[in-house]
């Protein structure tokens, strides 16, 4: 349960931080228009007991093939115009 938790925390975060950056734009129910090019991901760390070891890298990298596949905006190692 507690798993499960920690993982609807981390989502509930990734889905501010994803709605802050493009609450100034104008919104659409297809996504956010955005005039950067580059948006660069920092790893997500596992804090929880009870989760797999390598969650952490799996949720970065699902939210990475996210970006490359749904947008026009190209995954950066460090200092992207967006930073998650």
């Amino acid at each position: 349960m507690r798993r499960v938790l920690h993982f609807l925390q981390a989502l509930f975060y990734l889905g501010v931080l994803l709605v802050v950056p493009t609450s100034c734009g104008v919104y659409s129910f297809t996504g956010a228009a955005t005039t950067a090019k580059t948006i660069s991901i920092q790893e997500f760390y596992n804090n929880t007991d009870l989760a797999p070891a390598n969650i952490g890298e799996t949720f970065t990298n699902g939210i990475k093939t996210y970006f490359i596949q749904n947008s026009n905006l190209s995954v950066v190692a460090e200092e992207g115009e967006i930073q998650l």
